[in-house]
């Protein structure tokens, strides 16, 4: 399947401007062209990398750089291993170390996590005491 470009971000402006639920709203990007070059950026043919220290280090300091351009949410700062190089990682792996696309996913929980906790979002979850 291969669209060109500009077609595909006409595509998922016309997605999003159709479908009214709240869950399909792109409150985290500033336009549907962000959630067009994420997906792009997601489905590109790069090769799967093989994780190693020097590609976690240089993936997380992409992720960084990634942050800086576009802050994710605010109670992500609130504690300290929401931002650890542990945390991160969790993104890092799961989107195969696209740097955009774990920082579209970050993006995403927090929103989640913030819709669900509210204020309570920025404390991290501990293990229940009996």
């Amino acid at each position: 399947w291969e669209m060109s470009s500009s077609s595909y971000s006409a595509y998922v402006k016309s997605f999003f401007a159709s479908d009214t639920s709240p869950s399909m709203q792109l409150s985290s990007w500033s336009s549907a062209s962000s959630y067009s070059e994420y997906v792009q950026s997601y489905f590109t043919s790069e090769p799967v990398l093989e994780e190693t220290p020097e590609v976690l280090q240089e993936k997380l300091r992409e992720l960084r750089q990634e942050f800086s351009k576009t802050p994710p949410h605010h109670f992500s700062g609130d504690h300290p291993s929401f931002l650890s190089p542990e945390f991160l990682a969790l993104f890092l792996r799961t989107e195969k170390f696209r740097v955009k696309a774990a920082a579209y996913r970050y993006r995403k929980y927090w929103e989640w996590r913030v819709r669900l906790f509210g204020d309570e979002a920025g404390t991290p979850f501990t293990a229940a005491k009996d």
